[in-house]
């Protein structure tokens, strides 16, 4: 929670959709799994931000992330907290279906492509 609410207060890593997508990393924390391009959409799309929103992607601990935050931001987060994102062994994150409502109404927010479901017999 910490590094998001650094992240909020002081983007150091904001820009614009990439002009490509890079292809996925091996994974720093899971063998045999790889971490999608966390500025890119699940589709191989780069992200698009919102007009005047900035937008922070990388990976941590071998989850990819990715925070979104209006031009006139609340103050507040919301976190997408939407479980195992993946095809196979290649995680990603995605953003919530509510996105435009969020930032209409102020909110920034952050999604993480977590693998640990992943590594779950039976997931």
């Amino acid at each position: 929670m910490a590094v998001l609410l650094g992240l909020l207060m002081y983007p150091g890593n904001a820009h614009a959709a990439p002009p490509a997508c890079a292809p996925p990393v091996a994974s720093t924390t899971q063998p045999g799994y790889l971490v999608a391009d966390p500025a890119c959409d699940p589709d191989g799309t780069p992200f698009a931000p919102v007009a005047g929103s900035t937008v922070d992607t990388g990976i941590l601990n071998g989850a990819a992330y990715r925070l979104e935050r209006p031009a006139r931001w609340n103050g507040e987060l919301v976190v997408f907290a939407h479980g195992y994102r993946g095809t196979g062994t290649t995680v990603f994150v995605s953003s919530p279906s509510l996105r435009a409502y969020y930032l209409e109404r102020g909110f920034a927010w952050a999604a993480s492509g977590s693998q640990d479901a992943a590594f779950r017999p039976g997931v």
